[in-house]
C-alpha cells in the first residue's frame, strides 16, 4: 500500500498470513479456494493492528454495530416489535 508517509510503501502480508496462520480446512469456504468470514475477521484484525492507530478502533466498531443493523431483516416486518 502506497501512502502518504513521505512516499514510503507499505506492505500487508494477508496472503502470508493465510498460508501460515490460517493453514487449516476450516479458515476456508466449501470450495477449499476462499477464505472463510472468520479468516477475513482475522486477517482483518491483523491489517487494522498493522496500519491503524488504537485510537481508530472505537470508531471500527461503531462502523461496524451500525454495518449489521443495516443488513438486519426483520423475521415478521408486520409484527409490533418491528
Amino acid at each position: 500500500m502506497c501512502g502518504g508517509r513521505g512516499g514510503k510503501v507499505n506492505y500487508f502480508a494477508a496472503y502470508e498470513v493465510m498460508m501460515d496462520d490460517l493453514r487449516d480446512y476450516r479458515f476456508y469456504l466449501p470450495d477449499m479456494l476462499h477464505p472463510s468470514e472468520e479468516a477475513i475477521g482475522y486477517i482483518w484484525l491483523k491489517l487494522r493492528d498493522a496500519l491503524f492507530s488504537p485510537l481508530c478502533f472505537p470508531t471500527f466498531e461503531q462502523l461496524q454495530r451500525m454495518s449489521s443493523a443495516v443488513q438486519h431483516r426483520p423475521f415478521d416486518v408486520e409484527s409490533n416489535e418491528h
